[in-house]
């Protein structure tokens, strides 16, 4: 964690993002059904005009609704980690996963360490106060540093993996396909004369 620095953007704030879009989709959704065009100005104007068709715009808000829904389906699942993660003093306990029940509890009687929270960043609170004294919580709080926040790891971890897997190098198990994905997209520099330094050199013939 030491190596950790401040996010501009971790997952949780991505899935607010995404909750307060959902929300608004949902909104304009009843707001379509009752003939409402309160944040649509541009519509509102030709409401007089009798070009607004209700049905038609309700029908798209409902249908991006759902698709918006299906893509970050995902996130969603992940709502009671990002909850523990952005405030563990208010976390439920009992809906909290197991692992962490316990220590969520000591960390919610510690009215000093909820009085730092309240001064601190996110990253540097458990970078200071949790770590040490609360390792499940500090896994838990690693485990949602570490997601990705665009799709730009993503994309670049499947093109190398297209290359790697192409019929030039149809020989390469997936146990090693493996390793070298997470050699490429580490961020870390590999220290080769360290790791050859034990290594028999073949002498050539």
């Amino acid at each position: 964690m030491d190596n950790i620095k401040e996010l501009k953007q971790p997952a949780n704030k991505i899935f607010e993002h995404i909750t307060s879009i959902q929300k608004k989709l949902d909104l304009s959704e009843v707001q379509f059904s009752n003939s409402v065009l309160t944040h649509f100005p541009s519509l509102k104007s030709r409401k007089e005009e009798g070009l607004v068709i209700y049905e038609k715009y309700g029908t798209m808000i409902k249908r991006l609704r759902a698709a918006f829904g299906n893509r970050f389906s995902d996130f969603r699942n992940l709502e009671i980690d990002f909850n523990i993660f952005r405030d563990p003093f208010n976390t439920v306990v009992h809906q909290s996963p197991d692992h962490l029940q316990l220590e969520l509890i000591d960390l919610q009687l510690e009215i000093d360490m909820k009085r730092v929270f309240g001064k601190n960043n996110l990253v540097s609170f458990y970078k200071n106060c949790v770590r040490g004294k609360h390792p499940n919580l500090a896994e838990h709080v690693l485990k949602i540093i570490s997601l990705f926040r665009s799709t730009y790891c993503c994309e670049q971890f499947f093109s190398k993996m297209k290359h790697w897997k192409g019929k030039h190098r149809g020989q390469l198990s997936d146990q090693h396909l493996i390793g070298q994905l997470r050699v490429a997209c580490s961020s870390m520099k590999a220290n080769v004369p360290e790791l050859c330094k034990d290594l028999q050199h073949q002498a050539s013939h």
